[in-house]
């Protein structure tokens, strides 16, 4: 999925802002399922890598999807 969205990014392909909003919300499903999932079924506690990796992809989730998705820049320079 990250490569496919970064080969659509670079080429400036009219679908990145799809593939960007597809991968931050895999990118944030995976991340839950290896960290937070573990640690509820065995009741371990999230280290400090584990909450930066939610806390990127919360962001990535909150601040990226939402201006791939709304901004004017976006059709203007990923036009091909």
């Amino acid at each position: 999925m990250a490569a496919i969205a970064a080969q659509a990014f670079f080429r400036r392909k009219r679908i990145t802002k799809k593939l960007m909003a597809a991968y931050y919300a895999v990118n944030f499903i995976t991340t839950a399922c290896m960290t937070v999932l573990p640690a509820a079924l065995f009741n371990l506690s999230l280290e400090c890598s584990d909450i930066s990796a939610i806390s990127s992809a919360i962001v990535g989730i909150l601040a990226w999807t939402p201006y791939f998705l709304l901004s004017k820049r976006i059709p203007v320079v990923f036009h091909k």
